[in-house]
């Protein structure tokens, strides 16, 4: 009697695993000093938050916080120069977003 032929399972190699995704800290710059910050009398708050290197939105919980004193004459908030400069000095830690 014939045997019937077996069908082997074709050998495949097993789906590579990719590497988990490592998060990695951002570099680690020196706070902007004071002479960095841009001469004009009041800045927006666009502008602090460059200046900080944060979000707009940490530069609006930080006036809401009462740690920058901000003025808002028609629709625009602005943040004193002066305010910036001594928050900056007070030796505030800028934390990341």
């Amino acid at each position: 009697m014939a045997s019937k032929p077996s069908i082997a399972s074709p050998i495949t190699k097993p789906t590579p695993v990719p590497d988990p995704v490592v998060a990695t800290d951002p570099p680690v710059t020196d706070p902007p000093s004071v002479t960095d910050l841009p001469t004009k009398k009041l800045l927006r708050v666009s502008e602090a938050a460059q200046y900080f290197g944060v979000h707009e939105r940490t530069i609006r919980l930080w006036i809401e916080h009462g740690h920058l004193q901000a003025e808002k004459p028609v629709g625009t908030v602005f943040i004193s120069r002066e305010s910036i400069k001594n928050f900056r000095l007070m030796g505030r830690r800028v934390v990341e977003d």
